[in-house]
């Protein structure tokens, strides 16, 4: 999972796998990318995270 930190891309979470290929949390996307170079990251939309939230709520 990739974030943003200022204008920074930021590894945000990282599975045992990742970990186990050297990926911390913290490190800068580019970095995490030359460790793993068929890394599948997704970034961190916290709108989408919120809303369904809410609709979890609401059931």
């Amino acid at each position: 999972m990739l974030g943003r930190q200022g204008n920074r891309r930021l590894v945000l979470a990282a599975d045992a796998a990742a970990r186990a290929a050297g990926l911390r949390v913290g490190i800068p996307a580019s970095k995490a990318q030359v460790l793993v170079p068929n890394l599948q990251s997704f970034d961190l939309d916290t709108a989408a995270d919120a809303e369904a939230l809410d609709r979890v709520a609401l059931w």
